[in-house]
């Protein structure tokens, strides 16, 4: 019986959803695709200054066609990875969104709420688990839109 101001801890272990779990693999994802965007922002910070020091001899002194080979081989790469980063940096956005989202939007019912043993919602066959809903809407003069949706219970 517990007593007033007394304080009971307990421990309680609560088994994810599939949504829950494929959540946090998106968010390991998206700090791997974060990581490669550092990496390519590096890398383009590097041919820029490349770049830039040619430039700064340009000025100074004559330069071969060597150097301007080079100097060009610099840019051509600086562009390609400046276009990879701002790729990687919007996957990575992208992705830590989708992330948060389905980890928020996690709503188990009590249906996919079960006792250790017991065959979980997801070991079912694909087509009892697969919805399509036919969907209807009459718009103004007789017109009419016709589309559906599938779901697929995890």
């Amino acid at each position: 019986m517990l007593k007033r101001g007394e304080r009971i801890e307990l421990s309680v272990d609560l088994d994810s959803t599939v949504q829950r779990r494929f959540a946090r693999a998106m968010f390991v994802l998206g700090g791997l695709t974060l990581g490669n965007g550092i990496v390519f922002a590096s890398l383009t910070y590097r041919e820029q200054g490349r770049a830039l020091d040619f430039l700064a001899r340009q000025k100074q002194q004559n330069v071969d066609t060597k150097d301007l080979s080079k100097y060009e081989r610099a840019v051509r790469r600086r562009d390609s990875f400046r276009i990879s980063t701002g790729l990687s940096l919007v996957t990575s956005a992208m992705v830590f969104v989708t992330a948060l989202l389905m980890h928020e939007l996690d709503r188990p019912s009590s249906s996919e709420t079960q006792r250790r043993g017991d065959p979980s919602p997801s070991s079912a066959p694909i087509a009892q688990r697969l919805r399509l809903t036919p969907q209807v809407e009459l718009a103004p003069y007789g017109l009419a839109q016709v589309g559906s949706s599938l779901s697929l219970t995890f």
